[in-house]
């Protein structure tokens, strides 16, 4: 991993998590940097794991949902097996998106 983050690395952190869809000209040009040097920073980031992944925010209206809930899980158990259990057990719900 990375000794430490620049300023124009932060800024690219910053502005990905506000917008993970700028490409990477806009973020390039937001930032400062060339098209070039701007992926080669974002390339480093992923694989530093600065950036674990990108997703998309689902309206839970258009997917015929009335409401977004988050919920805090505890296992009495904290084991790769019950992880997995409970996992394999969730995904068999048709209602939950993530």
């Amino acid at each position: 991993m990375s000794a430490t983050l620049d300023r124009i690395d932060l800024k690219m952190l910053r502005l990905l998590q506000g917008n993970g869809r700028l490409s990477n000209a806009e973020l390039a040009q937001l930032v400062g940097v060339s098209p070039a040097t701007c992926h080669r920073r974002t390339q480093r980031l992923f694989e530093d794991g600065y950036v674990s992944h990108v997703r998309a925010a689902v309206a839970p209206q258009k997917v015929d949902r009335r409401a977004l809930v988050m919920v805090g899980v505890v296992l009495d158990r904290s084991t790769p097996e019950s992880f997995a259990e409970y996992e394999k057990a969730i995904a068999k719900l048709k209602f939950i998106l993530d």
